[in-house]
């Protein structure tokens, strides 16, 4: 599980990384290249980047949630897939395949709450799907805008155009019908859901004021 999720990740990241460069290629370059021809892959590669990314990310939950079925221990679950991780990346640091990070003791505590965010958001997904149905976990993350949202206002002082607000209208209201017409409902998912979205706003707002200075 934790494999299809690292796939999915680097999948994640290669579309962003790949649209990033196509923006600034396309800023940069001369009108005269801007019409040479581009392969299929090339031309397509950003879509299917997320295709990737979602594939992976479908396989994970499906597979997660078969683990957590055969071995109910989310906790457990969640922090042994956190460690395997250190089975990835230690020998791409070896290797010399990644570049090794070298950080200061206090880079690392600067860090540390928004590792600390994504452990929340890890944590908490997967004690959601072992508690209620894989669907109503995502039901309920998808509200993550919207904690997101209010999150940049208590700890950046952001206000949004009015617009921006009334589009999380649907969205708060296709979860609360979701959970209301839920036969599987109980609040340790929802709680967990939710939880998992305040660590992850969390982790995207401090990351934003900690890059912004």
């Amino acid at each position: 599980s934790l494999l299809l999720a690292s796939a999915g990740t680097a999948a994640a990241m290669r579309a962003a990384a790949t649209a990033r460069r196509a923006a600034t290629e396309e800023a940069e370059a001369p009108a005269a290249e801007a019409t040479k021809e581009e392969g299929a892959f090339a031309k397509y590669k950003v879509p299917i980047y997320i295709g990737l990314w979602y594939l992976f990310n479908i396989g994970y939950n499906i597979y997660n949630k078969k683990a957590l079925i055969a071995y109910p221990y989310p906790w457990a679950c969640a922090l042994w897939q956190m460690a395997f991780g250190w089975l990835i990346f230690v020998p791409l640091w070896l290797l010399k395949v990644r570049k090794t990070p070298k950080l200061t003791v206090k880079e690392a505590i600067t860090l540390s709450p928004s590792a600390l965010g994504h452990l929340a958001t890890h944590v908490g997904a997967v004690v959601a799907f072992f508690a209620g149905a894989v669907s109503f976990g995502h039901i309920v993350k998808a509200s993550e805008p919207v904690v997101s949202s209010l999150l940049n206002f208590v700890f950046m002082g952001e206000v949004l155009k009015w617009q921006v607000y009334a589009s999380l209208l649907p969205i708060i209201g296709g979860v609360g019908l979701a959970s209301a017409s839920e036969m599987s409902f109980n609040w340790l998912c929802f709680g967990a859901a939710m939880g998992s979205n305040l660590g992850s706003a969390s982790r995207a707002v401090y990351s934003k004021k900690v890059m912004s200075g």
